[in-house]
């Protein structure tokens, strides 16, 4: 999963917000003594939904749509069309953002959250979230022009920039049947979410 659905995922609690962002810029063993408040449940909870999702049949089958061709760079691809998905849902009201705000408010509350915790973070997550909170980046996952932005820069960091309009083409011409497997894996992530945030109580 991507960033929007790791805040999502980690429902209203800005400690855990910040770990879910914090989960890509951490790396080997989460100490509890190493992080105030409940950063490192956070940051737990963003590997245990990466694991989780990994596995999902539903995101596998998403993932495969795009041609075994492009099978080694599908799954993350997947993950931010995903937040694309998601997002849309969340302006659009058929989800609801955790504590029941408009998806705007919502969005651009994350990374000013995290922010406020960022003498635990590393550098590079602190240099993120300030680009995201200048740039509204959570907000404009919604924006089809934003999330074509991110797929390019994904396919550049994957070594496969020229394969960007291609895997764009390639999701547009699924665009309803990858909306279909979302409305299957989601629920299924978020009960995930809720059962390892119940068993970490």
């Amino acid at each position: 999963m991507n960033f929007l659905a790791h805040c999502v995922l980690a429902g209203d609690d800005p400690d855990l917000i910040a770990g879910a962002i914090a989960g890509d810029f951490v790396k080997g063993v989460i100490r509890d003594d190493e992080w105030p408040g409940r950063l490192a449940l956070g940051i737990r909870l963003h590997r245990r939904i990466d694991a989780f999702s990994n596995d999902d049949p539903g995101l596998r089958t998403s993932a495969a749509r795009l041609g075994p061709d492009l099978r080694r760079i599908a799954p993350p691809i997947i993950d931010v069309w995903a937040d694309h998905l998601l997002a849309q849902r969340l302006v659009s009201g058929e989800l609801a953002a955790p504590g029941g705000e408009p998806f705007e408010t919502y969005a651009d509350k994350l990374a000013p959250v995290a922010l406020l915790r960022n003498a635990a973070m590393p550098a590079r997550c602190v240099e993120f979230l300030r680009h995201a909170e200048r740039s509204r980046l959570f907000h404009d996952y919604a924006t089809p022009e934003r999330i074509e932005r991110a797929i390019t820069h994904l396919c550049l960091r994957l070594g496969r920039e020229g394969e960007a309009p291609r895997v764009m083409d390639l999701i547009r011409a699924q665009r309803e049947t990858l909306a279909t497997d979302f409305a299957a894996y989601w629920p299924r992530l978020r009960a995930e979410a809720a059962r390892f945030l119940r068993a970490a109580a």
